[in-house]
């Protein structure tokens, strides 16, 4: 069993990687650096979200916490259209669940993440969807700024007593 230290270590080193491929990313690349980098991150993302899912850390719950106090929650993308073969048993699932399916990609797409993130019964192919299961970064928490600038004011005060009594 992987220890807390171990997948917080991995966590942040997976960070580090994409942090590091968005850098380059921000230069001017000819289409296939760009295309050979952006699949670079997919990859990663994909390591990471297993990592997260191997801690059990539910779905868009925060998962991880950088640094500096980036959130990193794990989710399913899932995209592409469904075969022809593959939707009549994506309308009779839909209907099932109490959805009117026009045929729209979108709303199936939906369905599906809908229904996998509650633990819903999903069919295994999917219907033909391309899905991998990956992360977001999102920017600063709220609640860690506000425990970061408390932390930096009562360490700001202690090193001043300090000095004061020097």
């Amino acid at each position: 069993m992987k220890t807390e230290r171990h997948w917080q270590a991995r966590s942040g080193e997976y960070l580090h990687q994409i942090d590091a491929i968005d850098q380059q990313l921000q230069d001017n690349l000819h289409d296939q650096q760009r295309l050979a980098l952006e699949r670079e991150r997919r990859k990663v993302c994909r390591a990471f979200a297993e990592l997260l899912a191997s801690v059990d850390t539910g779905f868009d719950e925060p998962a991880f916490f950088s640094d500096d106090g980036r959130v990193v929650r794990m989710f399913i993308h899932i995209d592409g259209v469904p075969p022809k073969k593959a939707r009549v048993r994506a309308k009779d699932w839909l209907m099932q669940r109490g959805i009117e399916w026009d045929g729209a990609a979108p709303v199936l797409r939906h369905a599906i993440r809908t229904a996998i993130e509650a633990g819903d019964d999903c069919p295994t192919d999917i219907f033909g969807l391309f899905h991998e299961w990956t992360i977001s970064i999102d920017g600063p928490d709220q609640r860690f700024l506000k425990a970061k600038a408390v932390a930096d004011a009562l360490l700001d005060a202690y090193e001043n007593n300090k000095v004061a009594d020097v």
